[in-house]
């Protein structure tokens, strides 16, 4: 069932990262508002439905909504100096005391572990993991108590696509996913996440 939620994901959104740059990587100013830049990495967040209320139909974008209110979307774009081989082995982390050497250096996370692992790294994909994973993020205000820290657990996903002109394209997913058997620790959110990430 996770790997059939972790395909459908990246095709979907593989599929439309393929027309994205098919159509000369241009974002689309109707449903994104640039909120800043960093040398070649260009941000930005979805459009409300409010900023889109006097906008064509074509580009209102479906809004997920929760209990808090709308979900942030952020979208990520531009070029990083390297090769994708060695930004793939820098993104694959598929066990704990991996994953703790990477956060030790590009602390991303304040502690983490892989619950389970579906799919493994071989010699002929080195790229190719699926696992299930915990992480924790410690927050600065989190000790004043006035932020609880958050945790997440995260199917997370990594691999080599390909475009119809057989271009190789790396991908990593994280998806948050409900899992029963694992509760937030005391004084801590259980928060969600969900990014995909596509690299050529």
């Amino acid at each position: 069932m996770l790997l059939e939620i972790e395909n459908d994901l990246v095709e979907d959104t593989f599929r439309k990262y393929e027309a994205y740059v098919m159509s000369n990587s241009q974002v689309n100013l109707a449903r994104w508002k640039h909120v800043k830049s960093k040398d070649n990495l260009h941000i930005y967040a979805k459009k409300t439905t409010k900023a889109l209320r006097y906008s064509p139909q074509c580009c209102q974008p479906t809004i997920d909504e929760c209990a808090g209110g709308v979900k942030p979307v952020v979208l990520s774009v531009g070029t990083l100096k390297g090769q994708l081989d060695d930004l793939m082995f820098g993104t694959v982390n598929p066990t704990t005391d991996i994953m703790h050497i990477k956060a030790s250096y590009v602390r991303d996370y304040s502690d983490g572990a892989v619950l389970a692992t579906l799919v493994s790294p071989t010699a002929s994909e080195p790229f190719r993991s699926v696992t299930v994973k915990w992480f924790q993020i410690d927050l600065p205000l989190s000790r004043t108590g006035l932020l609880h820290d958050r945790d997440f657990i995260c199917l997370e996903a990594s691999g080599i696509l390909h475009f119809a002109n057989g271009e190789r394209v790396g991908y990593m997913m994280l998806h948050s996913i409900e899992s029963p058997k694992t509760h937030p620790l005391p004084n801590i959110i259980r928060a969600k996440h969900n990014c995909t990430g596509f690299f050529r």
